[in-house]
């Protein structure tokens, strides 16, 4: 299964990268399961993908780690929106 990724705001500094297509070995995977793949990249990414707070999102909507994630599917990191 294939998808796309997509790094927003400080993640996407901090990791030098915007989007990327990843490739899965199995079927499906839950968000979870991508988040702990993309943290066992280390340094930057393990750094980034263990960020508290984190938001994530799939097909543009936001969810949890245990949406599942099919063939073709976008999901989306990024931090949580602060303001004042």
């Amino acid at each position: 299964m294939k998808f796309t990724v997509h790094y927003f705001a400080s993640y996407r500094e901090r990791l030098s990268l915007s989007t990327e297509q990843l490739a899965w070995a199995g079927a499906e995977a839950n968000l979870g399961e991508v988040r702990a793949f993309l943290q066992a990249r280390g340094g930057a990414w393990a750094e980034v993908m263990s960020s508290s707070g984190m938001l994530m999102s799939l097909n543009q909507s936001l969810a949890s780690v245990t949406a599942v994630v099919s063939d073709g599917d976008e999901v989306a990191f990024f931090p949580p929106v602060t303001g004042g």
